[in-house]
């Protein structure tokens, strides 16, 4: 059996995460088409802060995908 890791790059906060083998610590959002890590996923469950914004709105941009409406705190869903 293979004991290689395979380590990702969050697309949101930078930071590396496993996603496999028998560790998978990556969450999908599915409305941006994104991988992100456990944290980023986990902190931001009411919505994405605003630090997030604005990689998450040129993430969209690049795919020619609408951002989402945003919730009535002003900031954007976390999946939508």
């Amino acid at each position: 059996m293979l004991n290689k890791k395979f380590m990702f790059k969050c697309p949101v906060c930078g930071n590396e995460y496993q996603h496999g083998p028998q560790i998978y610590e990556g969450r999908t959002c599915s409305g941006y088409d994104i991988e992100v890590c456990e944290t980023c996923y986990d902190c931001n469950w009411d919505s994405w802060n605003s630090e997030a914004e604005e990689t998450l709105l040129a993430i969209l941009e690049e795919k020619g995908t609408e951002p989402p409406e945003r919730n009535d705190k002003g900031f954007l869903p976390r999946n939508f």
